[in-house]
Parts: structure tokens; C-alpha cells; sequence
């Protein structure tokens, strides 16, 4: 008898199932596919992405709206991270761990980033293109969909970070603390003493004494305690800590624990007597120490809990002892009610020249009991806050950018353009002979025979390696009809193997599409390295070229300069990765003058004992331009690469930045 109930409820239940009823009633929604895609490493240099059997690398995936495709890595050894990013997130968005959802009818390209354990990040693209409605399937078809749970739209948990820097006001009131706790302290510490010292359980994590895994760009530096906590026990990790952990992880960034000298009192009514002294009279508690590598890092999430109703002293000894102009800062605390507690602000007025971000405050208890509800606010606040990856990728000490191809470019260059073969021979092989190692020429300058003259005689007196020279030209319109013909010409008239960066030279849409994926095949042959475009001055144009091909261009390059500084496009080109390059960076001839005689650039290299053109030129690397400067007079040439002893400071910068008139020089 108990065996037929048994297997009359079963059958209920299945029928139920069948019919998108749930046992309690609910109906289940109908979903889309759920397609699957893999991710791997072969070789050395090569990344595959396959869905099933099928190579999909650089080739497209089509969905249905609704629809979910889910990536996931096969397991090895040298891979350390996998990204994933849309380049077009109306169309489809997709979370750090690869689940991404079709959003709306569109074409969008997914940047798919291996990161090793040794050696530079490699990275591919997969085009999604996402059709109209999917069909309804009933769950007989696709019976256990996948939630899209990593997404932070689709969480019902909203974040629990409170209106920033507002304590009395923000909607959780304070937790009522132990009654033997002062009444003057509404906040009491998150992060209690440890049970053993801190210095033999939990030592600093120093970031690597090798290159950082994420470029040095960024740091988690937090202070934290374990232990007793009398919200939930004792705890073996402080929340501040559990967070600092999560953000190093979805981020990449290096870690680091600041930790006093004197540990505080392992009974936890002890510790806030002593914590509260502390604040009552504004100690400074000493540090056991601090990153010695701090002047490296760009971006500092400095993480903290929230002693009564402040930071912790500690945080006021490392703010008030280490400079972090220049930097930008992402605050982050744990708090039993009071939120942020003000604590931005007084971070922004202890870091007058670094630029302090919106604040993300969430409940210890929230982080002690639940992962998934923790990490899912955090996700919110860091899709809000994170740096922008454009001009970060700027490394001005090793004078490159990383593309979005994985490539390093030089990042200061010397232009060709109106050069004869014999100038171009010569500015060339001065620019290699004094640093120099980006050469820009175009098929439609005439100069190519020239310019590879003077590679070759820079090669052959030991100046230079190939490797170390980065080589940009351009197909010119009339070729494009021909693109692979016009790619083999330039080739064998600059003599050379590889070409490291060809660019379309003008948008033409009658059939510069088919010029660009010319383009595409020279690279999958080895030809080419890089590509991009040249004067695509609307964001529609870009997008029109980019939605029909397979490569994301590496580089755009368009008339740029203090007058004109494409400020607009430059936004636009974030989604992609796409780096600005300059031609005219500095007006171009018969415009230099106009600004080199400008009052501002005038007072600015003054300050410096610069000239205008090492002031407009180091603007242009500051604010995240390639810059080529063409000049086929030796000493401006010299003059204009000696631009990195000196620094524009963010005042100056801001300066610049005002000049903007989105004025251009040239008419073509």
C-alpha cells in the first residue's frame, strides 16, 4: 500500500511538472535554450571557444530573446581567471562567471579574457546575435533551466549599501547593542579580538613580490578582526575580511591586511572599552606596516567595519601617513546599522588629491550568513564604481598600452605623414636611435619604401630588435575593393614579415567592411597583428563597421588634440576596449602655433621649463592617447619624446581638459 501512494504521488508530481505546475502551486515561467559554450587554452598563444563540437571562435552564436548562453573553462593548470564582458550590454549582459542572457534583438560581441598563471592574458571574441522573442517551451522540453542567478538585475535581494555618508538617516536603524555596551556607541566593532594574536593566525597578505597579477592597477587594502562578535558568535574571519576576499577575486586585485602593533584585548567588552578610549581621545594606533609597493597601485579599495560610528583609528594612521594623490579610492565597510557612517567624507578630506568613489556598506551578519546575498550587493556596487579600463591600461613607466587584443603598444610614436621616402628614412631612424619604438606611415603618404629603410638601418646597427618596434600602416580607400592585394604590397614595400597594426584609413561604407575583413584573414594568416580604423568620427559609423565584422578594432584613429579632444567618441569606444590614437596631436602644420601660443598650454610649460609641445604631447598619454607627432627635423623630434620626467598634476589636467572646443583642424 505505501509503495502505490508512493508512486501515485510520484506520478502526480511528474504530471504537475509536465504541465509547469509546482507542487505548491506556483507556475513555473517558461523559459528560453540555454545554450552551453566552452572555453579553453591550447597551446601556448591560442584560445578556443567551442558550444558542443563546433569551434565559435571569432564566428557567431545565434539566440533567441530570452535565450541563455553559459560559458564555462575546462580546467588547467596554467589558466589562473577567466573574464567574460559584452561589448553591448542592451543586447546581451553577462556576469563575471560567464552566464549571459539575450536581452533584446541585436548583435553583441562577448571579450573573452584568459588570464595565466605565467605570462600575458590572451584574449577572443564570440559574437552573439540575439533574434526576436524566444519560443515558449514547456519544461518536457527543457525540464531544469538554469537561473540566471549571477546577475544582479534579476536577485530579488535590492543592495543593502545605504544612502552614502548620511548615517542618521540611513533606512536600517542600529541593531540594539548588549546592554552592558556604552549607550554612546552605536556602533559597536564588527571585527572583535581575535582568540589568538594576530600575528601567528592571520599575517598580512602582502601583495606578490613578483608582477602583480593585475599590472599593479589595484589593491584591497582592509583592516579586519576575527573572533568573538556578539551578533553571531565567534567568527574565524572578520566580515571586513570575507568582503576584501571577494572583491580581490572578482576584481584581480592584490590584497593586503593592515594590522596594528598592539593587538586589541581578546575579551570582547575589553575591546570596545579600549576602542572607545581610543576614539574618545583620537588615537593613532601603530601600524605593523603598510605596502611597501602602495605608489604602484591605481585604484585602492580600502575596506573597513564600523567602530563606533567611525572607522576604525587605524584607518586615520594610514590615511594621515600615505599619499595616495592621484589615485582613486572605492571605500567599503561592514556595520551592525549604522551604514557608511559618514566615513566617505571624511575619507575624501583625508585624501584631498585622490578621487574617493561612492561608499558600499552591508551588515556583518549579512556577510557571516549568507554568501550568495553578499556577494550579489557587492556585484551592484562594483559594476557602479569600477574603473574605467581606458586610460588605465596607460602604463607610463613602461610607455605601453595593452589592446584589447592582449598586444602591448607603444604609446608615444613618430608620424610620417607629407614625409618623402628620404625624411621618412631619416625621422624614423632617429626615433628608434632615441627611443622611439611605435613608427606610424600609410600606404596614400608614399613614404613606406622610405620607412622601412629606416627600420632596417636602426635594425642593422644593433639600435633595435624588430620585436621592440611597433609598425602602423593604412590601406587607402581606392584599395579597398582589393584589401589582401593592398595588404601583401605594403608588406613587401616596407620590407617586412608582420605588420603590427593596419588600419582602415577612411570610412567608406560602400565596401569598407570588406576591406576590414581582408583585414581580419591577414591576421588569422599572420600578416597582420592588430587592426583598427581611421576618421570614424560618429559612434554609428563605429558601430555600423564593428556589428558586421568579427575583430574588434584595437585602436581608433582620428584627429585629436586640446581643441578637439573626442571626448564623446573616446566614451563610446569603452564597451570595446578600443584605444584612441591622435593624428594631428599636436594641430597639425599650420596649426601648431595656435596652440603652442595658447595662454593656458603657454603658463603650464612655463611651470614645467617645458616646451607647449611636451606639455600637449604629455596630456595627450594622460588623458589616454596614443600620440604620433610627425617631424623630420632631428631636434623636435629628440624634444618631443623627452615627456616622462615630468608629471601634469590634476589641476593642470583639468586645465586642459577646459580648452575643448571640439574644434577640428582638417576638413577630410
Amino acid at each position: 500500500m505505501k509503495k502505490l501512494r508512493k508512486l501515485f504521488v510520484f506520478t502526480l508530481s511528474l504530471a504537475l511538472l509536465l504541465s509547469g505546475i509546482a507542487l505548491d502551486g506556483a507556475k513555473t515561467q517558461a523559459a528560453g535554450k540555454t545554450y552551453k559554450v566552452k572555453v579553453s587554452l591550447s597551446g601556448k598563444k591560442t584560445v578556443r571557444v567551442k558550444s558542443g563540437k563546433k569551434n565559435v571562435k571569432k564566428k557567431t552564436v545565434t539566440v533567441k530573446k530570452g535565450d541563455k548562453i553559459y560559458f564555462s573553462h575546462t580546467k588547467n593548470k596554467k589558466v589562473k581567471s577567466v573574464i567574460y564582458k559584452s561589448m553591448n550590454k542592451k543586447y546581451v549582459t553577462i556576469t563575471k562567471k560567464g552566464r549571459a542572457a539575450a536581452r533584446k534583438a541585436g548583435t553583441a560581441k562577448i571579450k573573452i579574457t584568459v588570464k595565466r598563471k605565467k605570462g600575458k592574458a590572451l584574449s577572443t571574441w564570440v559574437r552573439i546575435k540575439v533574434k526576436g522573442n524566444a519560443k515558449s517551451e514547456n519544461n518536457s522540453q527543457n525540464p531544469s533551466p538554469q537561473p540566471d542567478s549571477d546577475t544582479p538585475s534579476d536577485t530579488p535581494d535590492a543592495p543593502e549599501t545605504p544612502p552614502t555618508d548620511t548615517p542618521s538617516n540611513t533606512p536600517d536603524a542600529p541593531e540594539t547593542p548588549p546592554a552592558e555596551t556604552p549607550s554612546d556607541t552605536p556602533d559597536v566593532p564588527e571585527t572583535p579580538p581575535t582568540d589568538t594574536p594576530s600575528d601567528t593566525q592571520d599575517a598580512p597578505e602582502t601583495p606578490p613580490t613578483d608582477k602583480p597579477s593585475n599590472n599593479g592597477k589595484s589593491l584591497v587594502l582592509y583592516f579586519s578582526r576575527a573572533g568573538e562578535n556578539y551578533n553571531v558568535g565567534v567568527v574565524e574571519k572578520g566580515s571586513t575580511q570575507i568582503v576584501a576576499e571577494m572583491i580581490a577575486e572578482e576584481t584581480g586585485a592584490d590584497l593586503f591586511k593592515l594590522e596594528t602593533v598592539n593587538a586589541y584585548p581578546e575579551n570582547y567588552m575589553e575591546c570596545v572599552t579600549v576602542t572607545q578610549e581610543e576614539k574618545n581621545t583620537n588615537a593613532r594606533p601603530e601600524l605593523k606596516a603598510v605596502p611597501a609597493n602602495l605608489a604602484e597601485y591605481k585604484n585602492i579599495y580600502l575596506g573597513y567595519p564600523i567602530w563606533h560610528a567611525d572607522m576604525p583609528m587605524a584607518l586615520y594612521t594610514f590615511l594621515e601617513n600615505n599619499d595616495l594623490s592621484g589615485k582613486t579610492v572605492l571605500p567599503f565597510c561592514t556595520h551592525a546599522g549604522s551604514g557608511l557612517a559618514g566615513t566617505v567624507e571624511t575619507i575624501r578630506t583625508k585624501c584631498p588629491g585622490a578621487t574617493v568613489t561612492e561608499g558600499f556598506a552591508i551588515a556583518g551578519t549579512t556577510v557571516q550568513e549568507s554568501t550568495e546575498s553578499t556577494k550579489s550587493n557587492l556585484g551592484v556596487w562594483l559594476e557602479k564604481v569600477r574603473p574605467q579600463e581606458d586610460t588605465s591600461g596607460f602604463d607610463l613607466e613602461k610607455r605601453t598600452v595593452m589592446l584589447n587584443n592582449g598586444i602591448e603598444m607603444p604609446i608615444l610614436g613618430i608620424g610620417t605623414y607629407t614625409l618623402s621616402d628620404s625624411q621618412a628614412e631619416n625621422s624614423v631612424y632617429w626615433a628608434l636611435r632615441d627611443g622611439y619604438r611605435l613608427i606610424d606611415t600609410a600606404r596614400i603618404y608614399g613614404n613606406e619604401t622610405g620607412v622601412g629603410r629606416g627600420i632596417k638601418r636602426a635594425i642593422d646597427e644593433g639600435l633595435v630588435t624588430r620585436e621592440e618596434i611597433f609598425v602602423t600602416t593604412k590601406m587607402w580607400t581606392s584599395d579597398y575593393d582589393n584589401g589582401a592585394a593592398a595588404i601583401d604590397a605594403s608588406l613587401n614595400r616596407l620590407g617586412l614579415d608582420y605588420i603590427d597594426l593596419m588600419i582602415l584609413h577612411h570610412s567608406q561604407p560602400s565596401n569598407d567592411v570588406q576591406a576590414y575583413q581582408a583585414m581580419e584573414q591577414a591576421v588569422r594568416d599572420g600578416k597582420l597583428k592588430s587592426i583598427g580604423l581611421s576618421n570614424y568620427y560618429t559612434a554609428e559609423d563605429f558601430d555600423r563597421l564593428v556589428n558586421a565584422t568579427s575583430i574588434v578594432p584595437a585602436l581608433l584613429q582620428n584627429e585629436t588634440h586640446p581643441y578637439h579632444q573626442s571626448t564623446m567618441m573616446k566614451e563610446h569606444l569603452k564597451q570595446y576596449g578600443t584605444v584612441m590614437e591622435s593624428w594631428f596631436p599636436l594641430g597639425g602644420r599650420g596649426n601648431t602655433q595656435t596652440l603652442f601660443n595658447d595662454e593656458t598650454i603657454a603658463d603650464i610649460a612655463k611651470a614645467h621649463n617645458k616646451t607647449s609641445a611636451q606639455i600637449i604631447l604629455r596630456w595627450h598619454l594622460q588623458a589616454g592617447n596614443i600620440a604620433i607627432p610627425g617631424s623630420s627635423n632631428e631636434s623636435h623630434i629628440q624634444e618631443n619624446y623627452e615627456i616622462f620626467d615630468f608629471e601634469l598634476t590634476k589641476d593642470e589636467m583639468k586645465q586642459m581638459s577646459n580648452l575643448d572646443k571640439n574644434e577640428r583642424f582638417a576638413d577630410y
